[in-house]
């Protein structure tokens, strides 16, 4: 015999045995490693489908919070227009109160200053009639000046003629202030 006739015939022995022995057990294993790889296939397309849901979920989500950033923006900006507008107002408000009260204080400072001029006037204008009066007239002459005048004081203040409201205030004379 041949040799490589016995190495052939040893050949497709070896290979039927083998595969008698070993196809069941291989397709087992193959069958097997099919299912896990259809298993972990399932599994990979159930994660790829969460991940899908929760990716529209949050884009969702994402909307949303971009409306509620929009309106809570939206509704911050009309605050701070109302604001804006309410504190212009109060300023407008606090100014036109202190311009008043300006206007008010220079009105008195004027009466004032008026009353001031008028009391001085009428001061100097009394100082100099005294001192015409002591310089021109005696002694007699002065008491039948000061008699007239308190007669026609009296005669003022028996018709109802003297407005208390408006009475000059009396000024010493400086010859009387003196003595």
């Amino acid at each position: 015999m041949d040799p490589t006739l016995i190495v052939l015939l040893s050949f497709v022995i070896f290979i039927g045995v083998a595969y008698r022995l070993g196809y069941h057990q291989s397709m087992a294993a193959l069958d097997h490693k099919i299912a896990s790889i259809r298993q972990d296939l399932e599994e990979a397309e159930r994660a790829k489908e969460g991940a899908t849901k929760a990716l529209k979920e949050e884009r969702q989500r994402h909307g949303e919070i971009e409306e509620e950033i929009k309106r809570i923006a939206k509704q911050t900006e009309e605050q701070a227009f109302t604001l804006r507008e309410n504190a212009l107002e109060e300023i407008h408000k606090m100014i036109s109160i202190r311009q008043k009260a300006a206007e008010d204080m220079i009105e008195r400072m004027r009466h004032r200053a008026i009353q001031t001029i008028q009391e001085e006037a009428a001061a100097m204008t009394l100082a100099t009639f005294e001192k015409l009066v002591t310089a021109q007239f005696s002694s007699a002459q002065q008491e039948a000046l000061n008699d007239e005048a308190i007669a026609q004081i009296t005669a003022q203040l028996t018709k109802g003629q003297m407005d208390y409201a408006h009475k000059p205030k009396r000024f010493k004379s400086k010859r009387f202030a003196a003595g």
